[in-house]
């Protein structure tokens, strides 16, 4: 495998989502339909990975 502290791609696609303000910079986030490609390890073994997400999340602004 690779060398430690070594890193590969990584692709992810989120067409569409949704985000509600909940007040003082903070939003709740729902993303449907999130697809990511991870390949951690390029070498021989090559890892890859295709992940289907659908993803709830907390977003906020730090100043």
């Amino acid at each position: 495998l690779d060398d430690a502290g070594t890193t590969g791609p990584f692709l992810e696609l989120r067409p569409a989502g949704l985000r509600w303000a909940v007040g003082g910079g903070v939003h709740l986030v729902f993303d449907p339909l999130s697809v990511a490609v991870v390949y951690p390890v390029v070498r021989d073994p090559p890892l890859r990975k295709i992940e289907r997400r659908t993803l709830f999340g907390v977003e906020t602004t730090f100043l």
